[in-house]
C-alpha cells in the first residue's frame, strides 16, 4: 500500500517550556497512524505539553476528577476524516511513566500522544473490550512509528 501524505495542520504550544517534539516528527505520525489503520485522514490538530497543574485544573473541570492525568483529548468533529481537536499531554506525568517503565520520555509522549489521536478518530477506553482494542492498537502504531524516536529525527 503507498504511503499516504495527510493533509494536515497542526499546532503545538508547550506551558511548561518542553520543546523536544517537533511538529514534523508529529506530522509523519500522521502518515503511520493512516498506514496502520489503512485509512486517509485529514488532521487539524492542536498538541499542548502541559504539567500537573493543568492537567489537574481540566480533568476536575470536564471530568470531575481532581486528580492529575496523561493526556486528554478534546474532539472538535465526529470521527470521521476529517479530525478536529486539541490533546494535551502531561510532561510531567509521561516523564514519571517513563522511568517506571525504564523507558524514553520521548516514546512515552508519542504513546500519549497516539492515545490521545486515537481518542480524536473514535477510539474508547471506557470499558476493557475497548481499552484492550485501544491498546492494541496504539502499541502497534507505536511500534510502527519508532523509527521517529531516533536521535536524528
Amino acid at each position: 500500500m503507498p504511503k499516504r501524505h495527510p493533509k494536515t495542520k497542526l499546532r503545538l504550544d508547550s506551558n511548561c517550556g518542553f520543546e523536544e517534539i517537533k511538529s514534523q516528527m508529529i506530522k509523519r505520525l500522521f502518515t503511520v497512524m493512516a498506514d496502520q489503520l489503512q485509512k486517509e485522514f485529514e488532521w487539524d490538530i492542536s498538541i499542548v505539553f502541559t504539567d500537573h497543574t493543568l492537567m489537574k485544573r481540566l480533568h476536575k473541570e470536564y471530568f470531575a476528577d481532581p486528580s492529575t492525568t496523561d493526556v486528554i483529548s478534546f474532539p472538535f468533529s465526529q470521527p470521521n476524516t476529517v479530525v478536529e481537536g486539541e490533546i494535551y499531554v502531561n510532561v510531567e506525568q509521561a516523564r514519571d511513566q517513563a522511568k517506571m517503565y525504564a523507558i524514553s520520555q520521548n516514546e512515552e509522549l508519542f504513546r500519549l500522544i497516539i492515545h490521545g489521536l486515537l481518542h480524536l478518530i473514535g477510539y474508547r477506553d471506557d470499558t476493557q473490550t475497548h481499552r484492550d482494542l485501544m491498546h492494541q492498537t496504539q502499541e502497534q502504531i507505536l511500534k510502527s512509528a519508532h523509527f521517529l524516536l531516533a536521535p536524528e529525527h
